[in-house]
């Protein structure tokens, strides 16, 4: 997250009615172009690096439990409008002391048959391509799904992890037709058979919504982008006033150097609740989980880390005080553990 030193500059280009024709929107450099087109009566938001497509997402939509608010299909277009974001902030820590969040955004307006109004966000940087869903509702409503699939070459190489909990895996190179399990963890990185690279993955979650994977291949190029939106009803998504999905982004570069050289994902993301954050600083940690998964139940050993923490000259002791008593986390034991204070 960021917190802004200096200023937004939205700055509204143009507005026109279109209900047929495409819309595009190019980084402020030029290099990289968003288009929405309309293909067998779907809308396709596609991705291009020097004047070559590289990959697209096809915009299925989202649709609500509540009547009327589903945007799935038979939309009509309303209007389209451009913004330009040009900004600076800077973070406590990073790859660089001053970030600059510059792009072009187009905002298309969509109607559903019943006259509800979605709008989709697309924002190009000079290093890639970010979208949303995007609505004005009055009331609070209930997420029952989102259509959006991502279409890369056939022939790609891709690094991905299998989906786990906790996160804890390896990126393995496969094809595409190797990719069988039933979900893949964002970030996912792709090589495309014209050297060209993207990582796909996401930006602005926040607890709004429920994060996001990819399907396993579905033939085609095509990955299904999958959100547990209604796991079970207590954890249902509700959609507030004026709420919008995470960004669903994509850095694209001719190297892999532009995918690790890029803040896109910081640019992405809101600015910090935090006002003051002087006294967050980064150091170096002892981490005894790492050495031993019962350290944390035991004061003794923890003082011993402590020691060596003061011998080597680290400044952080990495406590996981949920993992007393259990490697489980048993939260429990650990609220009830005397000596944590």
């Amino acid at each position: 997250m960021k917190k802004f030193n200096l200023f937004l500059l939205a700055t509204l280009v143009a507005s026109l009615i279109s209900c047929s024709s495409n819309q595009k929107v190019s980084s402020p450099d030029g290099a990289v172009e968003a288009q929405i087109v309309q293909e067998n009566g779907l809308l396709a938001l596609k991705v291009s690096l020097h004047g070559s497509e590289i990959a697209q997402w096809q915009i299925g939509g989202m649709s609500f439990e509540e009547e009327g608010f589903d945007f799935t299909g038979k939309l009509k277009q309303k209007g389209v409008s451009f913004a330009k974001i040009d900004e600076e902030y800077t973070i406590p820590t990073g790859k660089v002391s001053i970030y600059q969040n510059k792009a072009n955004e187009m905002t298309v307006s969509y109607i559903n048959g019943y006259g509800k109004a979605m709008r989709l966000l697309v924002r190009a940087y000079n290093d890639g391509v970010a979208f949303r869903y995007a609505f004005d509702n009055n009331e609070t409503m209930q997420v029952k799904e989102e259509r959006t699939t991502l279409v890369i070459p056939e022939s790609s190489n891709v690094w991905a992890m299998e989906y786990m909990i906790e996160s804890e895996d390896y990126f393995f190179k496969r094809s595409p037709f190797e990719m069988n399990n039933p979900l893949y963890a964002l970030p996912v990185l792709v090589e495309t058979t014209k050297g060209q690279w993207l990582l796909v993955h996401e930006a602005d979650v926040l607890g709004r919504s429920a994060a996001a994977s990819l399907s396993d291949y579905k033939g085609n190029g095509q990955f299904i982008l999958t959100i547990e939106y209604t796991q079970a009803n207590e954890n249902a998504i509700m959609a507030f006033p004026y709420w919008s999905t995470p960004w669903r982004m994509m850095i694209v570069g001719d190297t892999p150097g532009t995918i690790v050289e890029s803040v896109m994902t910081e640019n992405l993301n809101p600015p910090s609740a935090i006002n003051d954050m002087s006294w967050i600083k980064p150091g170096v940690a002892v981490f005894p989980w790492w050495g031993n998964n019962r350290a944390n139940s035991d004061k003794e050993l923890l003082k011993s880390y402590i020691d060596l923490a003061k011998e080597m000259g680290w400044t952080v002791l990495e406590f996981d005080i949920a993992l007393i008593g259990s490697s489980a986390r048993a939260r429990d034991t650990w609220l009830t553990t005397p000596w944590i204070k």
